[in-house]
């Protein structure tokens, strides 16, 4: 609970500011690199599983609390066997929620970006900006699809670590 109300209103500053405001400020702090993308991508992505991910830890019946306390077991031993199975489903659904979140990150992040190799969002603006339509709504198509891939891949991801151990 303390790491909670620490860490929680941090997070709901960072998630209810819009991206097109942080990036250019990540773009001051880390400057037009590689690693600058990437953060602004994770933090439009991180939201969504940190949210559920809580959500998996406060539904963790109290009997099961319990249980771990009667035996005696250590807070390692809580978080490892009771917390992280427990939470499981919900960092997943935060997962396939953040695949496509996390394209949207990349794309609008990429607006900012002069330098470098240019990624979806810098050809998606210089289609628009080239006034050609057609090479513009393709990008668009690719980005569509990415999403679609980091979702499908989520999924999966879920079925592996998931379904063995819980009804879905």
């Amino acid at each position: 609970r303390a790491v909670e109300r620490a860490i929680w209103p941090w997070l709901i500053a960072v998630q209810v500011t819009p991206v097109i405001v942080l990036t250019p400020i990540i773009v001051r702090i880390f400057g037009p690199s590689f690693a600058a993308r990437v953060f602004v991508t994770v933090v439009v992505a991180f939201f969504p599983i940190a949210s559920n991910v809580l959500f998996g830890v406060r539904s963790i019946p109290q009997s099961w609390r319990d249980l771990f306390v009667l035996r005696g077991a250590s807070r390692a031993v809580t978080i490892r066997e009771l917390w992280i199975p427990a939470s499981l489903p919900s960092f997943f659904a935060g997962l396939r929620i953040s695949a496509g979140l996390a394209v949207i990150g990349a794309i609008v992040g990429d607006f900012f970006f002069t330098r470098g190799d240019a990624g979806l969002g810098r050809l998606i603006n210089y289609f628009f900006l080239d006034t050609r339509s057609g090479p513009m709504f393709v990008t668009a198509l690719i980005a569509s699809f990415v999403g679609f891939g980091f979702f499908g891949v989520a999924g999966l991801l879920r079925k592996l670590f998931v379904d063995p151990w819980h009804k879905p």
